[in-house]
């Protein structure tokens, strides 16, 4: 009889968790124009690239905030800083900066950079 009361729990509580994100994986598209969001293997990426105003990034970063990303990606761009909400308002478990200039790294301290599992760089160059 547990049994049944369980599992009688247990779908509701995964329908819930369907209903409450409306099953999706990754924001809409207009809402990370022109990052591109796609899902795989049960894993969020989020790439951005050939970026040269970090308002655009900051914008997209903060209408991103309910989502959890396994890796976002930052290349081929030239910012004036990474917005700190990159950080702080986004779940993400790995941040790849590849191929991309900074005059600073961030505009401020990020709060949140303990809880990234990984930081890759590669080729990066900060101008200060």
């Amino acid at each position: 009889m547990w049994h049944k009361l369980f599992l009688t729990s247990f779908v509701i509580l995964v329908q819930e968790g369907i209903c409450l994100t409306g099953g999706k994986k990754c924001p809409e598209s207009e809402d990370v124009h022109p990052c591109y969001c796609y899902y795989l293997s049960g894993h969020a990426y989020l790439t951005c690239k050939n970026f040269t105003d970090s308002e655009v990034l900051r914008r997209i970063f903060t209408k991103s905030q309910s989502y959890e990303f396994t890796v976002v990606v930052i290349e081929d761009s030239i910012l004036e800083y990474l917005p700190h909400e990159i950080i702080d308002s986004v779940r993400m478990r790995e941040l790849q900066l590849k191929k991309t200039t900074l005059q600073q790294a961030f505009d401020q301290t990020p709060l949140a950079l303990d809880s990234l599992h990984a930081l890759i760089i590669d080729d990066i160059t900060i101008e200060r």
